[in-house]
């Protein structure tokens, strides 16, 4: 298999990197599945997830960078993964995609709400 020298865990944070991307991406299909159905639990995983995504787009360069001097192999391979091993959301990250669907999914929910909460006639 490859190896790169100064990358000695790059194998192992691609598969991470794919792994995590899978795991929100099936999320994601699910949570669009119950929003789909009108299911409240939509809303409610729809923002676990686009939450989750922000999170770890924040959060691998900064523990890369944070590595940098205890764990450098490691901050090298994250880094070196980090851009094929997220794939599967990267289109939705560079499209602030996550971001939008938090702030659209909770003002039309609050809406929908609004119109739940009137008073039959």
């Amino acid at each position: 298999g490859f190896r790169a020298p100064d990358q000695p865990y790059l194998v192992g944070t691609f598969t991470a990197f794919i792994l995590i991307d899978i795991l929100l991406l099936v999320l994601l299909v699910a949570a669009g599945t119950l929003l789909w159905r009108v299911d409240r639990r939509g809303r409610v995983l729809s923002n676990w997830v686009f939450g989750l995504e922000i999170f770890v787009f924040f959060f691998t360069p900064e523990l890369s960078f944070g590595l940098m001097h205890s764990a450098h192999g490691l901050a090298l391979s994250m880094a070196g993964a980090s851009g094929i091993g997220q794939m599967g959301t990267a289109l939705q990250i560079l499209t602030l995609y996550p971001v939008i669907g938090l702030i659209g999914l909770n003002l039309c929910y609050r809406r929908v709400g609004a119109h739940e909460k009137t008073p039959e006639v």
